[in-house]
């Protein structure tokens, strides 16, 4: 048994209200998760209600480390899930979290494909290295697939403008050729399109 000494507003990063319990425990929650308990200063609380808000705190600060990550940069729900299960949060609170941040346009695996695909082009790297990363961070077949496709479209462009950069324009010396083969394969190019590019079908 506990009573509420005080409900305040909180001062941490991202708000919500502080409840101060008789014990001197503090837990943070946010505003809308602490109206639907209908807790107020002064209230008893039995061990089962104190467990409630406890893992209603739990879970808004979980909220808030997903949250601060997506500002970062997009993520995937798969890769998101993972790091629920490395901070310990069980199983169903973890899909409700996740559809927490989806629900709100924070998470979607179709933008974070765009932006994956995107942020590797301009880096260079072919669609073969977009495949491996997105198989790696789990996005869902549908959004990896359409980014894909428009990757590979783009590869010839990338390839070409790599090549130019690093060994000015083509045909190679049998050297150079070699060098520039393993610089494609290692950026995630295809063999069909390196042996095109570099016109190994001549030599």
């Amino acid at each position: 048994m506990d009573t509420v000494h005080s409900i305040s507003a909180s001062r941490r990063k991202g708000g919500g209200a502080e409840i101060v319990l008789e014990s001197g425990e503090r837990l943070t929650i946010s505003v809308s998760r602490l109206a639907g308990f209908g807790v107020a200063r002064g209230d008893d609380l039995d061990d089962e209600a104190v467990a409630t808000l406890r893992h209603a705190s739990m879970l808004d600060g979980v909220e808030r480390r997903l949250i601060r990550l997506v500002a970062v940069r997009a993520r995937s729900r798969a890769e998101l899930a993972r790091l629920l299960e490395g901070w310990a949060v069980p199983t169903g609170d973890r899909a409700m979290l996740l559809d927490r941040l989806a629900h709100a346009g924070l998470l979607d695996d179709e933008t974070f494909a765009r932006e994956l695909s995107g942020g590797l082009r301009r880096r260079g790297q072919g669609s073969l290295r977009a495949a491996h990363e997105m198989a790696r961070l789990g996005v869902d077949d549908a959004p990896a697939t359409a980014a894909l496709a428009d990757h590979a479209q783009a590869d010839g462009q990338i390839a070409a403008a790599l090549l130019e950069r690093r060994f000015g324009a083509p045909p190679y010396d049998d050297a150079t050729a070699r060098r520039a083969i393993g610089l494609l394969a290692r950026r995630g190019f295809g063999e069909d399109l390196i042996s095109s590019l570099l016109s190994l079908d001549d030599r």
